[in-house]
């Protein structure tokens, strides 16, 4: 195994795999090697080491006797994968951390947004690079720290790769210290997939991923916002990258203290609710025009969700309950063998007093909210509405079993 595994470009601060590296053509491989010993020569960092940033040459043989690898022009006994020292894991994650912030293009970026926020008013106290000290006696140095509007804010860029734990640990450091902390990454990496530590950052903040603008001029502070906008396609949640430019003051900073610009998780679960929707809606209109067994085989379908949610679930109640409301709803008979939909009341109003469960006033609910002057042109000689009051009278106990199931079907009769 090589010692060392990764090795950074000084200048992109792109992390580079030695065994991708390695398994490249031989011609690439020693035109590389050449190029580290000539930059060494003249005294330039071209690869370097990413615990050490201490510059990295290409030795042994591709032979299978001795593998190609990098090696440290000067052994480095202070590098954390030299050395003999007990690092923690935790110290030479946090000393590779630390170590990206020596990069030319981490630098240049640092001051970057420190000179674009100090052009905006609504910043104040900022500061690169300084301590920030916790409420615990414990320190950070974030890359640029600064109040916005009264809020604590602080800046670290993300230029090349981050083990998640330590991602994590600067996020409850500034949590618990009332801190918004703004993970910024490079502008030139706003249109390329993103690694695996930036999904560590992207995904639990709704979806966000800011990027310094190098070329803004603006006097209020702006940033590229990347993120995903959710929508729906053949019925299904489709994601869509998108980038805009954003300004600071645009961005939803929330109580657990992290700031994003668009909620993904609230446009997702409103699709899903339409999805929903339109998923109960199909069951409507696949019931108009079903069969009887077509019927029982839609409400099969839906077994999952009857079975978790409506207790004593029976098939023969709640198609004639279905029945009864999808013909009031829809002003035709549905599912019997009448002519008009009084006769369907008639029939479901006698039956519903005769049964251990009732059903009826959420029938006659139904007709007023869906068809009042329809059932009273059909009912002429008033009957029904004789027989409707007869049934109140009774003041049956409602059953609600299925309401879960029929707020889904029928929202307009319980909201």
């Amino acid at each position: 195994m090589r010692t060392i595994q990764e090795i950074i470009d000084n200048d992109t601060e792109e992390s580079i795999k030695a065994d991708a590296f390695f398994a490249e053509d031989e011609a690439d491989i020693f035109k590389q090697r050449s190029e580290l010993e000539k930059a060494y020569l003249q005294h330039k960092k071209l690869w370097v080491c990413p615990y050490c940033r201490h510059p990295v040459k290409i030795r042994g043989r591709k032979d299978g006797i001795i593998s190609m690898h990098f090696a440290h022009f000067a052994d480095r006994s202070e590098c954390p994968i030299k050395t003999e020292d007990n690092y923690t894991r935790e110290e030479i994650l946090r000393i590779k951390y630390n170590g990206q912030k020596e990069g030319q293009r981490h630098e240049t970026l640092k001051k970057l947004i420190a000179e674009q926020i100090s052009r905006d008013g609504r910043f104040t106290d900022i500061k690169v690079e300084r301590r920030f000290e916790g409420i615990c006696r414990d320190w950070r140095k974030p890359d640029v720290s600064a109040i916005f509007n009264g809020k604590k804010v602080v800046f670290e860029l993300q230029l090349n790769t981050t083990f998640l734990s330590v991602i994590t640990e600067r996020n409850l450091f500034y949590q618990d210290n009332q801190t918004y902390i703004l993970w910024t990454f490079d502008h030139k990496r706003k249109n390329i997939d993103m690694r695996f530590m930036e999904k560590d950052i992207f995904y639990p903040n709704h979806h966000n991923a800011f990027f310094i603008d190098e070329h803004a001029q603006h006097n209020q502070f702006s940033l590229l916002c990347g993120y995903e906008r959710p929508s729906i396609v053949d019925g299904l949640i489709k994601n869509e990258w998108q980038l805009e430019e954003i300004n600071f003051g645009d961005l939803t900073f929330s109580p657990d203290y992290r700031a994003f610009w668009f909620d993904y998780e609230k446009q997702k679960k409103s699709l899903l609710e339409e999805i929903e929707r339109n998923r109960f809606l199909e069951f409507g209109n696949l019931w108009r025009f079903a069969s009887y067994e077509e019927r029982e085989r839609l409400l099969e379908r839906y077994r999952l969700i009857l079975d978790q949610e409506c207790k004593d679930f029976k098939s023969h109640e709640l198609s004639n309950l279905l029945n009864a409301l999808y013909s009031i709803k829809f002003k035709q008979v549905i599912g019997y063998n009448y002519a008009k939909v009084i006769q369907v009341l008639h029939q479901y109003i006698a039956t519903d007093s005769a049964r251990n469960h009732h059903f009826g006033e959420l029938v006659l609910k139904a007709i007023n909210v869906y068809s009042l002057k329809h059932i009273n042109d059909e009912d002429r000689t008033k009957k029904f509405r004789s027989k409707a009051s007869a049934y109140r009278e009774k003041k049956f106990a409602q059953c609600d079993k299925y309401d879960p199931f029929l707020k889904r079907l029928f929202p307009e009769l319980f909201y």
